[in-house]
């Protein structure tokens, strides 16, 4: 049965880091109940979610526009078991793309599906559903209160609020952990800045 339940809210400021950790996961506990799967990420980009979770025998697809698979092409070749489509992910024809899904098949869209009009987002899930009926996937969902990130945060109990802040800090510290220097320094620069004290015009 086509699985749609695996919905991530997040708020827009901390969405990249948290739900980079919060994808993973899920890939890997699909991954390990289902080895052989076959593994689609929409709308791509640079993203480098295969190296993070590659189990050694996945079937890995990277769908993106075609300018942006040309730039993944150029920066970042195909490895073993890595097919790049050059489609939209509203053109049906990627589905036909896809092999070995008789092993599974779990589907990643990240940040993309705000950016569709609601029309576009039942036709895309429809799609999905016609061709991988027995798929799963996982996408994130913006909130309407995502300006106002405390009250969005006051919504939930305090011992879950607890429990988020633990998910982004550990998400936090193993990207840092494995970040690589000069996007480490980069941040340590802008923490820098943002505590060196600026004093206000007119006083010196």
């Amino acid at each position: 049965m086509f699985n749609i339940s695996r919905k991530i809210n997040l708020p827009s400021f901390e969405s990249p880091v948290l739900r980079a950790k919060q994808f993973d996961d899920k890939i890997r506990a699909y991954v390990a109940e289902n080895p052989r799967a076959s593994v689609v990420s929409l709308t791509a980009g640079l993203d480098a979610t295969f190296y993070r979770v590659d189990n050694g025998s996945i079937h890995w697809y990277d769908l993106d526009l075609p300018p942006a698979i040309e730039v993944r092409e150029q920066l970042l070749p195909e490895p073993d078991r890595v097919t790049y489509i050059a489609k939209s992910l509203l053109d049906p024809s990627w589905c036909d793309d896809i092999e070995h899904t008789e092993e599974g098949i779990f589907i990643m869209a990240g940040g993309v599906l705000p950016f569709f009009e609601e029309s576009e987002i039942k036709k895309f899930f429809s799609m999905l559903a016609d061709n991988f009926p027995r798929s799963e996937i996982v996408f994130d969902a913006p909130l309407k209160l995502d300006d106002d990130f405390g009250a969005w945060f006051d919504m939930y109990p305090k011992e879950q609020q607890d429990e988020m802040r633990a998910v982004w800090c550990e998400a936090l510290k193993d990207w840092w952990e494995n970040a690589p220097q000069d996007q480490r320094d980069e941040v340590y620069d802008i923490i820098t800045t943002l505590k060196t004290s600026v004093k206000p015009k007119g006083k010196e």
